[in-house]
């Protein structure tokens, strides 16, 4: 008996814009726009499934007769098809559990689970309206529907991310933990040896993600570095940063700053804390030269700074072994992190073209030297 084709989405460039997403088709090199009902679509296909599958999903969603959502999600998998955005795949290596707990894991971190929560503290930071008592608690209830305007663009900064992100674990958003995904199945799949690293932490989100996908996969045994000075950006104050104006210290940004231990924590709220996951704390420049760093299949870098950028290729790169993946977070947001990646693969001959994921993050696959 011939099953039903399994579809799935590809790594393409996308933009988050109010309840729409914008993706770059590799079949045309066009920019198209999914509005809601396509993007659900879209975003559902970001594990295996089935047409049938993703129509009964979405008539738990929409009141709407069934043959009416059959023919529409039929009609968006072709059109996703023909740009190139979703490929049809074999099931072979399908896992629903493994996929639903990714799933979860990611929108906890990023907590797209009770956004919300997020709209509820800004209303009382800005005085609640004047509100008090029922009438402030029933505002409070209904908040996304009362600010749907805010509660939209909350959700695509969220995709995005953009912000505003300081209640998640996760500044990142959904588009570059979806990428660091798709690299480290590819690293499994293939077979790729080393460790994953991150260096930039913050609050740990995405090196928890990276975690969770070692042990979703089977592959547990690969260690997780954490690499920060769990004390925030440092000073800008050497002469190739300071040309930058860039200020993202503590006393102005305190947000930024979180201390190992708190990160830790954090780990283990998500049952992710274990003797492979191995912190490294202090400047780059003090602690990487030592810290005991073996091969590593997956480097992540977002440290801001220029100095702490080049820090990080010049210290770290020669560690990543071929067929492994480099990604930059703030390539596209930051002037300063995007020379100094510019100048070090200019200066080392890396030759491995630049893929986007967003309108910030990039990464690249080490090919041999």
């Amino acid at each position: 008996m011939n099953q039903a084709p399994l579809f799935r989405t590809v790594a393409v460039q996308a933009a988050a814009a109010g309840a729409s997403i914008s993706l770059l088709s590799p079949a045309t090199g066009d920019r198209i726009v999914l509005g809601d009902s396509a993007r659900r679509i879209w975003e559902r296909l970001e594990y295996p499934a089935t047409a049938e599958e993703l129509a009964t999903a979405l008539g738990a969603e929409f009141d709407a007769p069934p043959e009416v959502i059959e023919a529409a999600v039929a009609g968006a998998i072709a059109e996703l098809l023909r740009h190139g955005v979703v490929v049809e795949v074999e099931g072979r290596d399908r896992d629903r559990a493994r996929d639903r707990y990714l799933s979860l894991l990611k929108r906890a971190l990023g907590n797209l689970l009770y956004p919300e929560l997020e709209l509820q503290i800004g209303h009382l930071e800005r005085g609640a309206d004047g509100l008090s008592g029922l009438e402030l608690q029933r505002f409070q209830r209904d908040i996304a529907e009362r600010q749907a305007e805010d509660f939209v663009r909350l959700m695509a900064g969220k995709r995005q991310g953009t912000g505003p992100l300081r209640f998640a674990h996760t500044m990142i958003g959904l588009f570059r933990l979806s990428n660091i995904e798709r690299c480290a199945e590819r690293i499994i799949a293939e077979n790729i040896p080393g460790d994953f690293l991150e260096a930039g932490v913050c609050k740990g989100g995405a090196a928890i993600f990276m975690r969770g996908l070692q042990v979703a996969h089977g592959a547990s045994e690969r260690k997780t570095f954490v690499v920060d000075s769990f004390e925030g950006v440092p000073p800008s104050d050497l002469a190739r940063d300071s040309d930058y104006g860039l200020d993202l210290e503590e006393a102005r940004l305190p947000w930024l700053a979180c201390s190992e231990q708190n990160v830790r924590d954090h780990f283990s709220r998500y049952d992710l804390l274990d003797s492979n996951v191995e912190f490294v704390k202090g400047w780059l420049s003090d602690s990487l030269p030592g810290a005991p760093i073996g091969p590593l299949a997956l480097l992540r870098i977002d440290v801001d700074l220029y100095s702490s950028t080049l820090d990080c290729l010049d210290l770290l790169y020669d560690k990543v072994v071929e067929g492994g993946f480099v990604i930059v977070d703030d390539y596209g947001f930051l002037q300063c992190c995007r020379d100094a990646v510019d100048e070090f693969r200019a200066r080392r001959g890396v030759s491995e073209p630049i893929r986007w994921i967003d309108g910030s993050g990039i990464y690249w696959r080490k090919e041999a030297p």
